[in-house]
C-alpha cells in the first residue's frame, strides 16, 4: 500500500553517509510517494561539518524527491505544533508539512513523539519496519 512518506533531515544525511543504521530510502521511494519540507533541502545543505562529497550526494539526491515549499497551511500548523510542543521550529515545519499533505514523518529523532496529533513513524531496527507512534 502507498503512503505519503516526509523524510525528516536527518534520515537523508544518515541515508547519504551510509551510516550502519541509516534507514534505506531507496525502497521508501520506489513503494511510496516520498517529500522532503523545504527546511530539510536547507538543512541537509547547511550542515556545519559537510564534506564536498557530501554535498555532491545531497545535490544529486534533492532531484529524485519533491521539495514542498512553504504554504499558509503549513505555517499555522507550525503555528499549532510550536504552541503545543516543545519541537524545534526545523521539526515542527517538517511535521506540518506532513500533516498539511497527511504523511507520515520517516524520522529517528525521538523529539517527534512530543508532537502528540500528527501520525509520526519512528523506524524500529528490531521490528524491521515502520511502526506508526
Amino acid at each position: 500500500m502507498c503512503k505519503n512518506l516526509v523524510f525528516d533531515s536527518c534520515v537523508i544525511i544518515d541515508f547519504l553517509k551510509k551510516k550502519s543504521e541509516a534507514i534505506d530510502l531507496e525502497p521508501l521511494r520506489t513503494a511510496n510517494d516520498c517529500f522532503i519540507s523545504f527546511i530539510s533541502k536547507l538543512e541537509t545543505l547547511g550542515f556545519p561539518e559537510i564534506q564536498p562529497d557530501e554535498e555532491a550526494g545531497i545535490l544529486q539526491f534533492l532531484p529524485q524527491i519533491t521539495i514542498l515549499p512553504s504554504t499558509s497551511a503549513i505555517e499555522a500548523e507550525v503555528i499549532q505544533i510550536r504552541r503545543k510542543t516543545k519541537l524545534k521550529l526545523p521539526d515542527a515545519i517538517i511535521a506540518a508539512t506532513a500533516i498539511v499533505i497527511d504523511a507520515e514523518v520517516v524520522t529517528t529523532d525521538e523529539h517527534f513523539l512530543k508532537c502528540e496529533y500528527p501520525r509520526l513513524t519512528v523506524w524500529r531496527k528490531d521490528a524491521e519496519s515502520f511502526e506508526s507512534e
